[in-house]
């Protein structure tokens, strides 16, 4: 990956019995929603292993500014999208990255004085 995310964004999907098809389909979709969006340096659709059931699709950000211009257009989307292949709405957590490659190194974001 060549750009440096600033923030990661992980979103638990707990499937629906039967729904497997549906859900994936439908993370894939907003995946590449994310993907088209500016500032987005990646977005996958990934399972968790040990957790049947259970997807998460993490995304990496340029910026917190452009997460959130995302999130103001594609929060009502994405949840509507899902809502008949999921158990409960999506959960997402938002990581600010504070160490690793070059954002490390210059002092980047959230940089703290070793």
């Amino acid at each position: 990956m060549d750009s440096q995310a600033a923030v990661i964004r992980v979103t638990t999907l707990v499937m629906r019995p039967g729904q497997r098809t549906g859900l994936l389909e439908a993370a894939a979709e907003n995946a590449t929603a994310a993907r088209r969006a500016p500032g987005c340096l990646s977005a996958e659709v990934c399972e968790q292993r040990g957790e049947e059931g259970r997807f998460l699709v993490v995304s990496r950000w340029s910026s917190r500014k452009a997460l959130d211009k995302f999130l103001e257009w594609h929060k009502s989307v994405a949840h509507a999208s899902l809502a008949d292949f999921t158990l409960g709405k999506p959960t997402s957590l938002h990581h600010e990255v504070v160490a690793g490659g070059e954002r490390a190194r210059t002092g980047g974001l959230n940089a703290r004085p070793a």
